[in-house]
Order: structure tokens, then C-alpha cells, then sequence
């Protein structure tokens, strides 16, 4: 008996990761389709940090960080992932390409937090923008860097404006990511 038990185990712990792998590469595509939808300022208006929100409710923080990546690889090699339905190194490396980068640690801090904390939407939302404000420091950090603007300028225009969009996109996360979490089952 404590031999079919193992068996059972390791094929659902097989099947979890499995299945866990490919909502990842689903959650890329649906990064890399909605993300370059774009109103165009300064910062172009994104859905992508919206999408990343909900995906770090989805997945386990471990792979919606592979998730994210694989969204700002194809990127970088070109594909018009980003926002205007733009793509390439020069994008990174760009001024806005900071806030591109910092997707990554606010993925890993929401994630994160999302994960360990899936019963306390306070500190979900604690979570979200915590790493929203590490996202925005590192890419305000950069377009400064970028366009020989003071931190406080470079604020004005990449942060100020966006914020009341960021906290309606965090309240819509915390609203629809704990019912898509138990409505997609991933065992983790």
C-alpha cells in the first residue's frame, strides 16, 4: 500500500509541475498580447502591470517570475511585446526600459507575498504595492539616469500620473485574482 501512495504522489506531483509549466507559457502569451495594448504618453499606459498582478495569483511566484521573463525576452530579441506593439534591446535600454525591468522584482515581491498570504487581501495589497513601488523606483531610477532629469522630474512625469491607474489596476487584481486562483486549481 505505502508503495501505490508513493506512486500517486509522484505522478500528482509530476502532473502539478506539468501543468504548472504550461499555465506559465500561457501566462507569457497572454503578457506578451495584452501588455503591448497601449495608450500613448510619456510612460504609455499598459495593461501589462494589471496582467502581472493576476498572474501572480495564478501561479506560484516561482514560475509567474519565469512568466514575466519569458514576456521580456521575447522582447528584447525583438517580438512587439511592449507597449505600441514594440520590441527590442533598444526598448530596454531605453528610459522606460527600467520599468520593463522592474516587472520582474514586482512579480517576485507580489508573487511572493500573493502566495504565502492567500487569505489576507490587506496584506496582498500591502504586497502589490510594495513591489509596484520597487518597480517604479527602478524605473524612475533609470529614465532619470536616461534623460538627465532629477529624480523628483523624473517623478512628475513617470509616477505621479499613473498612480490613481495603479491602485484601480491593484483593487481589480484583489477583486478577480483569489476567485481565478480557486477557479484554476494548480496544487500549489
Amino acid at each position: 500500500m505505502p508503495i501505490i501512495l508513493n506512486s500517486i504522489t509522484v505522478m500528482r506531483e509530476k502532473r502539478t509541475k506539468t501543468y504548472n509549466i504550461i499555465v506559465c507559457g500561457l501566462m507569457a502569451a497572454v503578457l506578451c498580447v495584452l501588455a503591448p495594448l497601449a495608450i500613448p504618453t510619456t510612460i504609455p499606459i499598459t495593461l501589462a502591470t494589471f496582467i502581472i498582478f493576476i498572474i501572480t495569483y495564478i501561479l506560484d511566484y516561482k514560475y509567474a517570475f519565469v512568466s514575466c521573463l519569458i514576456y521580456i525576452l521575447l522582447g528584447i530579441v525583438g517580438m512587439p511585446v511592449f507597449s505600441g506593439y514594440q520590441g527590442g534591446i533598444g526598448k530596454i535600454i531605453g528610459p522606460t526600459g527600467g520599468y520593463i525591468v522592474g516587472y520582474l522584482l514586482l512579480v517576485l515581491i507580489s508573487g511572493y507575498i500573493n502566495n504565502k498570504c492567500k487569505s489576507n487581501r490587506l496584506i496582498q495589497m500591502i504586497g502589490m504595492m510594495t513591489g509596484l513601488g520597487v518597480c517604479y523606483a527602478l524605473g524612475t531610477l533609470w529614465f532619470a539616469y536616461q534623460q538627465k532629469v532629477s529624480i523628483y522630474g523624473a517623478m512628475t512625469v513617470c509616477v505621479f500620473p499613473f498612480i490613481i491607474g495603479d491602485v484601480l489596476k491593484i483593487a481589480g487584481a484583489l477583486a478577480v485574482g483569489n476567485i481565478l486562483r480557486k477557479r484554476i486549481d494548480l496544487g500549489h
